[in-house]
């Protein structure tokens, strides 16, 4: 049996084919035609923002290359996306085994029930429409618009074949919680999205919803709009503030400018340029005419308009590249956060000037990805107590694409001198990922003549399609002579090699190195290293971590006056790294119940997402984790249904030595039970399955904590 949509008629979608036909009968339709000002046709005259990217010469020039018809796929993570609109309707990544499947069913097995166009996290059913009243009505709908036709495509031809998949994770009041953005992402990626757009900024982010968007820039190119504040990043500045998911470091962040290449007034901006919280791109975000709910289009001005620009750029770089499967995510995102024209100045309150880069477009598919290294920080200090030994130190990092056939080679200054390093050279640095290199210098006797020792660092490598280039660093120091009298210099603080927070995954290994303030301290350099959590992740007395199993700890740096540094670290177990979504239909190898746990210590390092927890008569799966607990989904029961007369879901569940609270219900959970009399629903559900007291008894009861539940049981009988 085949579906059909109910919920929105496709007679306007027919109406509009007809019209159109009438009104290009005889002419040709180009597949760059854009929406006209009249709000109801299309012209053939470019809107000013694609005409600014070089949109039509991009265009051009990847036709000329034919791009596999394989589709790209990009994921659209906002408040909706009315697929019924005439530029979307025909460039949809549509389920084609639940349209073709039976309504009512999950035919594809993926845990949502007629999931045809897509999935809406917030009400947990399988609508994505865009709502068409609220204070950003019809937000996701303006940015697949404006996707599609940064694309090229329009409602009669999508040249390059990109598709739009919707997700709605938030409403037209733009409240969007963590767990919808989480699942709207897992969703993304196990339909494989190649680039996913998040239009939203928030001051904080989440371990849990970290977790959920570094694993999904793993397989796809993520994109954020910058917020429009007016503020420049945190770094440098109290009164600055990064917006995230835009800030992170595998977040491509855009920001807005105008028709005379000028930072749009409501912009935020980026204060310091690799400094870990970034905003890496600039985009048209002014009076951008793109579609709404109903068919119409309309002019809409924001950071979110440029993240979709650019989210459109970032397929056609997915179409470019996607024959040859030759680059990862990662390095398509290093890629796209250099490239651009570097000619947007921006003074701030302070009359400081920052120069940022603005996207264009042709240079963007007619240049290859090459790495980019980076020195983070070069340390050179003399050791205390030794006989003319210094330590250095250089933090390199590859900002841009796999780096290949590394090669180090360090020479002194001062002739005759010893170097020792402390590991060998890697073959390869990954894209966005970094590398200490460190060891000892030792000099054989002190030159007269000379008061300062410099060190270099010549750094060679190649990359996937260009050819071997070579960056060095330095670093400097005063030479120490043994017959005078030191001065003492205090230490005045420490600073860790790591980021704040860090992920890694199960069986890694990173060895964490310590600056010194100042460098030339005199003090005793000694430092204490421990971990919140062993079990998850252990660490060495020289700083090296062993990342263990699934979960999340804090590392603490202490010096032997008393300074402190602290980095939160995050271990993806090899489960959740294999597992493309762990929702609640997703199938798990292992269960634990929770009644019968002998062994707390040894049933933490078994917990990984995803698993299955028994507990009184209920079945649980875990979806997050972290040192403390986690949190649980009730699906399934461990008796006959027809026995089940009376349930109580806990607020906590405590496996060993962790509390997990139980957030929702899978659908169909208690789904004919008809004997099923008396519920009592734990405080911190939060969301409740289609269907999931569906059939039970008439005379039922069911026990709510608060008005939120409430609502959740009307939306859900």
């Amino acid at each position: 049996m085949q579906k059909f949509q109910t919920r929105r008629s496709i007679f306007p979608v027919l109406l509009f084919l007809i019209l159109s036909c009438c009104f290009f009968h005889g002419q040709r339709v180009s597949a760059f035609t854009s929406p006209s000002a009249d709000n109801t046709a299309f012209s053939d005259t470019l809107p000013w923002f694609l005409t600014d990217i070089g949109a039509e010469e991009a265009w051009s020039l990847l036709s000329e290359k034919k791009p596999v018809g394989v589709p790209v796929i990009v994921a659209v993570i906002d408040t909706g996306v009315d697929y019924t609109h005439p530029l979307i309707a025909g460039n949809l990544l549509e389920n084609m085994a639940e349209k073709n499947g039976t309504a009512g069913m999950d035919d594809d097995k993926n845990g949502y029930l007629d999931d045809i166009y897509g999935i809406n996290t917030c009400s947990h059913n399988s609508d994505p429409m865009d709502d068409s009243a609220g204070t950003i009505a019809g937000h996701g709908t303006h940015i697949a618009g404006t996707i599609l036709q940064t694309a090229g495509a329009s409602a009669n031809e999508n040249p390059f074949n990109i598709r739009i998949l919707c997700i709605k994770a938030g409403d037209a009041y733009g409240n969007f919680s963590d767990e919808a953005l989480i699942e709207a992402l897992q969703y993304a990626s196990s339909r494989g999205a190649n680039v996913i757009n998040l239009s939203v900024s928030m001051t904080s982010c989440s371990k849990a919803l970290y977790d959920a968007l570094f694993a999904a820039s793993e397989n796809a190119v993520l994109i954020s709009s910058a917020g429009n504040r007016s503020m420049g990043t945190s770094e440098g500045s109290s009164r600055g503030r990064s917006y995230y998911p835009a800030a992170l470091p595998f977040v491509v962040g855009v920001m807005s400018y105008g028709k005379e290449h000028t930072l749009s007034s409501f912009s935020n901006w980026d204060r310091i340029s690799d400094s870990g919280e970034d905003y890496e791109l600039a985009a048209p975000g002014e009076s951008i005419f793109s579609s709404v709910p109903g068919g119409s289009f309309k002019n809409s001005s924001g950071t979110s308009m440029s993240a979709g620009i650019v989210s459109g750029a970032a397929a056609l770089l997915c179409a470019n590249y996607k024959k040859q499967s030759l680059y990862t995510a990662a390095e398509l995102t290093s890629f796209l956060m250099n490239s651009g024209i570097s000619d947007l100045v921006y003074t701030d309150s302070s009359q400081g000037e920052h120069l940022f880069s603005r996207l264009d477009l042709p240079s963007l598919l007619t240049s290859s990805p090459k790495p980019r290294l980076i020195c983070r920080t070069a340390s050179l200090h003399y050791m205390n107590g030794s006989n003319g030994q210094y330590r250095f130190s250089f933090l390199i990092q590859n900002q841009g694409a796999d780096a290949l056939k590394v090669s180090l080679d360090a020479a002194c200054s001062i002739p005759g001198v010893q170097i020792t390093f402390d590991h060998e050279c890697p073959d390869s640095i990954p894209s966005l990922s970094s590398f200490e290199y460190s060891g000892v210098l030792t000099l054989t006797e002190n030159p007269s003549d000379l008061k300062t020792v410099q060190l270099s660092l010549a750094v060679r490598c190649s990359g996937k399609e260009t050819a071997s280039e070579q960056v060095s660093f330095e670093a400097e120091t005063s030479i120490h002579t043994e017959g005078t009298v030191s001065r003492d210099i205090p230490l005045q603080n420490i600073s860790l090699s790591i980021s704040d927070p860090l992920v890694l995954k199960t069986g890694d290994l990173l060895r964490i190195s310590v600056a010194y303030i100042p460098e030339n301290t005199t003090a005793d350099r000694s430092i204490a290293f421990s971990s919140s959590a062993p079990e998850i992740i252990s660490v060495d007395a020289d700083g090296t971590l062993h990342a263990r199993s699934g979960g999340t700890a804090v590392i603490s740096a202490v010096s032997s006056v008393g300074f402190v540094r602290k980095v939160r670290v995050t271990v993806l177990s090899a489960a959740k790294s294999e597992t493309k979504q762990t929702g609640p239909a997703s199938e798990t190898p292992t269960t634990l119940d929770s009644d019968k746990t002998e062994n707390p210590s040894a049933d933490q390092k078994k917990l990984t997402v995803g698993q299955t927890i028994r507990h009184k008569k209920l079945k649980y799966r875990i979806t997050s984790l972290r040192a403390s607990g986690g949190t649980l989904c009730l699906y399934g029961l461990t008796v006959k249904k027809k026995t089940l007369k009376t349930v109580s879901i806990p607020d906590t569940i405590r496996i060993g030595k962790r509390r997990f609270r139980v957030t929702r219900i899978a659908p169909k959970t208690f789904q004919n039970c008809r004997n099923l009399r008396k519920i009592r629903l734990g405080k911190y559900i939060r969301s409740i399955g289609r269907h999931a007291f569906r059939h039970i008894s008439k005379k039922a009861v069911i026990r709510s904590s608060g008005y939120r539940q409430s609502r959740l049981l009307q939306k859900r009988p």
